[in-house]
C-alpha cells in the first residue's frame, strides 16, 4: 500500500516541529518496546515489532524532510 503518513504514524498534526516529531518517537518507541511487552501473547509482541518498524521509518522520513 502507500506510504504511512509518518504525522499519523507519530500521532503528530502536520506542520509540528523536528523537536515536537522527536518527543512523539521517543515516546512511542519506549511504549512499544519489546521488554515493554514481552509478558503478552506472541500476536501483540508481534503486532509491537510493526509499529515499532513503522515508528522509526517514520521518524526517519520526518527527519529527511525536517533536519
Amino acid at each position: 500500500g502507500p506510504p504511512k503518513d509518518p504525522y499519523a504514524v507519530l500521532g503528530l498534526p502536520d506542520g509540528a516541529s523536528l523537536d515536537e516529531a522527536k518527543k512523539a518517537w521517543r515516546a512511542l518507541i519506549v511504549q512499544y518496546h519489546p521488554d515493554k511487552v514481552a509478558h503478552l501473547a506472541p500476536e501483540f509482541r508481534s503486532l509491537a515489532e510493526t509499529r515499532t518498524r513503522e515508528i522509526m521509518e517514520a521518524w526517519q522520513q520526518l527527519q529527511d524532510e525536517l533536519g
